[in-house]
């Protein structure tokens, strides 16, 4: 999906409510652009797609977006400038672009700066503040589409440049993730079916395994030992004794009793 030119359209509508400069209008231009500011959040999200886990498609909120995103990229609200040259030591370098990413404290306070103007005044604020906030929410609303018209300017977008680590998931998956992720971590989660893989470097060679959680029967009269993948080991998961047959479930990812 084409987020960099829907981004655009909901700037250009915006600029032309903004100058409308009628009462009605005004609202309708921070809507805009703050869909335009959600365009560009989920365009640089799905530069990320092949990292992240499915749910985070269905957020629509940028800051949740952007926190998602530091904890796989702590530089993805920083701008990028690439360059390229040819050959494994080229003497010479050759500017393709720079990428504008959005500041992340920008981007939720920009946010919610608009979401805060497309709703009307409260009694209490149009009691003490008559003329006021609007000078304010104008100027407010000038320096964010000043911003967001300057990220548009980019020559470069979407860049994702990392080394990458590919393993495929018993479910046909193909898991990747960034080499500096999976050394701090020792973990990846499957985006389709949610199995956590273990990873470790053995002699420059990447080992994966599933990883598997181990607990012995609640019921005095069985105690069999048991497992379950890593993913199922949350509070309320429920499951069967592979002994004797009768329900369990885990409770504070610590203890197993009796499921009732």
């Amino acid at each position: 999906m084409e987020f960099r030119h829907k981004a655009r359209e909901h700037l250009r509508i915006a600029k032309l409510h903004f100058e409308n400069q009628t009462y009605n209008a005004f609202p309708a231009a921070c809507l805009e652009l703050r869909m335009a500011i959600e365009c560009i959040s989920y365009e640089l999200l799905n530069s990320f797609k092949d990292e992240l886990d499915t749910r985070l498609a269905e957020t629509w909120q940028p800051g949740k977006l952007i926190d998602e995103l530091r904890e796989i990229d702590g530089h993805v609200d920083k701008d990028i400038t690439v360059h390229i040259g040819v050959g494994d030591a080229p003497q010479e370098m050759h500017l393709l672009g720079t990428d504008l990413r959005p500041n992340a404290s920008w981007l939720k306070k920009s946010y919610q700066t608009l979401g805060n103007l497309v709703h009307e005044r409260t009694i209490a604020q149009l009691k003490t503040d008559k003329d006021g906030r609007d000078t304010r929410a104008r100027a407010n609303f000038e320096a964010i589409l000043g911003e967001t018209e300057r990220l548009l300017s980019a020559n470069l977008w979407s860049s994702n440049i990392r080394v990458t680590i590919s393993v495929e998931c018993n479910c046909g998956f193909k898991i990747t993730r960034r080499e500096s992720l999976l050394k701090r971590d020792g973990r990846v989660k499957c985006a389709q079916c949610g199995e956590i893989v273990r990873a470790r470097l053995e002699d420059d060679v990447w080992r994966f395994w599933l990883e598997h959680g181990r607990f012995t029967c609640p019921y005095e009269d069985c105690g069999a030992s048991q497992h379950t993948p890593e993913k199922n080991v949350y509070e309320g998961f429920k499951t069967v004794c592979e002994a004797c047959n009768r329900a369990i479930k885990l409770e504070n990812r610590l203890s197993v009793v009796r499921a009732v």
